[in-house]
């Protein structure tokens, strides 16, 4: 067998760090759906607000996706 000489080295990619920002904070939007529904009812339109706030953040995310490869 060959022997190789590796050297470790640690690996700073500023992109992928912050593909990787914009998916979790992505994610954890569509999160805040979940928990902004309670303080969210006292507006007449509170159910239209989520919802479109949701719409908006998944389609991001789904470009987001589709844009990486």
């Amino acid at each position: 067998m060959e022997e190789r000489n590796l050297i470790a080295k640690n690996v700073y990619d500023p992109f992928l760090r912050i593909l990787h920002w914009i998916n979790a904070l992505s994610v954890f939007s569509l999160m805040l759906t979940i928990w902004l529904k309670n303080f969210l009812k006292e507006y007449e339109n509170w159910k239209e607000i989520i919802y479109n706030y949701h719409t908006f953040i998944a389609y991001f995310y789904v470009y987001l996706s589709r844009s990486k490869k």
